[in-house]
């Protein structure tokens, strides 16, 4: 997997892409966003636990996680009212 960031003025982007052939990313997620493309947005949390509980105090639970990557952050994935796909990272 390999990839790149842009930041500015606190706001990064993000492109991940797989250098192989099957299209398919390392990390304990479900098939659905183990492909590659646009399937997500993502934002970085300061404190994730802390926004897990307020999050929690709204009935909004996550799909996947809390979870550790390879790369030392934890995420979680949430689906907002529409269905469209929310990840949060963070220490």
């Amino acid at each position: 997997m390999a990839g790149c960031w842009s930041s500015c003025e606190g706001t990064a982007v993000e492109l991940v892409w797989s250098n192989t052939t099957t299209r398919s990313v390392p990390l304990p997620l479900p098939d659905d966003l183990r492909r590659t493309g646009v399937k997500h947005v993502a934002f970085q949390s300061d404190n994730l636990d802390a926004d897990l509980g307020r999050l929690a105090d709204l009935g909004i639970r996550p799909v996947v996680g809390p979870s550790h990557s390879p790369y030392g952050l934890r995420f979680v994935f949430l689906n907002d009212p529409a269905g469209n796909r929310v990840e949060i990272m963070g220490n």
